[in-house]
């Protein structure tokens, strides 16, 4: 990801020596100084740091793909911005190390058998058209992701949630989910086996609206709708200008631990190998983030070559590898010989220090 900021300015020259007598200083230049400006508040009543610009210039601008929908659980692949930017919190963030924090969730605990996670909501959390965020919201967003149409069911499924493939194929009512309603605060999930990874998937679990969605197997259309499209995050919905631009406002009545340090969001919707110059040109502040290579390695040797851009160059590892598979039920991968042969084959050094350089590295394991 390249983030960035405004460049450092030089000092302007001293003036040169005179020998011309001090001129009296008028009126206003004799009077007190002004005191400093107050603090700069967002809508959302952040207190900004004390070198933020005005109000009007705190305004993020990213550059994204258009896709379908704005919400996460109507499709994981096909969605714009959905659960980062607006309409939905998660139930914990990761820290630098990938630690679970609580987010939307307060706390959490789980049974000695490991079997049963209880969590604990924060009782002043409102969804940004004031209805309070409930275990009742959680709970029905589970039993929304368990359907079968649900391009992204199968990360969840890992958990072995209690009941889990029964309510995806229906042979089950979403209610026997093993996800319960405690009380208003409260929700538990147990899993048929100890699951301890459980919570770090719930990273990606990200609460939607039962009041608006009203039935989990529902489409995305909800979210389209700005009038509907309430969020319990940081940011809330403004506009969406389809094939140009989507725009997110700090939501005033989120109450959790991130609060928007922006005013505004937006995203213009752009091509991946577009955006190096538009960064250049200074049109956004951000690209990169995301599977889309929006610096291609062309653009990233350009980068490590001058500091000015390295400088703004942000990376952490993202945890993906790249495959080849045979089917090895049909000729001639059903011989071990042949799979032997293609995997000798390929020069994955060659790979990554060429078309992939500075994006990957080589998987031997």
């Amino acid at each position: 990801v390249l983030a960035g900021c405004g460049g450092a300015t030089e000092a302007p020259p001293e003036p040169a020596a005179t020998e011309a007598p001090a001129a009296q200083p008028t009126e206003a230049e004799a009077a007190p100084p002004e005191e400093p400006a107050g603090a700069v508040v967002n809508s959302a009543g952040v207190e900004l740091p004390a070198d933020a610009a005005p109000l009007e210039e705190q305004v993020l601008y990213r550059a994204d793909t258009e896709y379908t929908w704005l919400s996460w659980t109507t499709d994981a692949y096909d969605y714009t911005n959905g659960p980062l930017l607006g309409i939905h919190d998660s139930c914990v963030r990761p820290d630098k190390e990938f630690n679970p924090q609580p987010s939307g969730c307060e706390s959490w605990e789980v049974s000695d058998d490991g079997l049963t996670w209880t969590f604990h909501l924060p009782e002043d959390k409102v969804w940004s058209d004031g209805e309070p965020v409930t275990a009742e919201d959680w709970v029905f967003t589970l039993q929304r992701l368990a359907r079968p149409d649900y391009s992204f069911e199968w990360f969840y499924s890992m958990a072995g949630i209690v009941n889990w493939d029964a309510v995806v194929s229906g042979d089950l009512p979403p209610e026997e989910l093993g996800a319960k309603i405690v009380d208003d605060y409260t929700f538990t999930v147990t899993t048929n086996q100890p699951a301890p990874f459980l919570v770090k998937q719930f990273a990606d679990l990200w609460v939607v609206p039962e009041h608006i969605v009203q039935d989990r197997l529902a489409d995305g259309s909800w979210a389209l709708d700005p009038e509907k499209a309430i969020s319990a995050g940081p940011y809330k919905l403004d506009h969406w200008d389809k094939g140009k631009e989507i725009v997110w406002v700090a939501n005033d009545m989120y109450t959790g631990p991130f609060p928007p340090m922006m005013e505004k969001i937006v995203t213009t919707f752009m091509e991946p190998e577009t955006r190096w110059n538009a960064y250049q040109n200074g049109e956004v502040d951000v690209i990169g983030y995301g599977y889309e290579v929006d610096l291609p390695p062309a653009a990233l040797a350009k980068v490590y070559a001058d500091p000015k851009w390295q400088e703004q160059l942000l990376v952490w590892p993202n945890f993906v590898t790249f495959y080849l598979y045979f089917d090895t039920w049909k000729e001639p991968f059903d011989d071990l010989l042949v799979r032997q042969g293609f995997s000798h084959a390929i020069d994955r050094d060659a790979i990554v220090n060429g078309p992939l350089q500075y994006q990957a590295s080589a998987a031997y394991t």
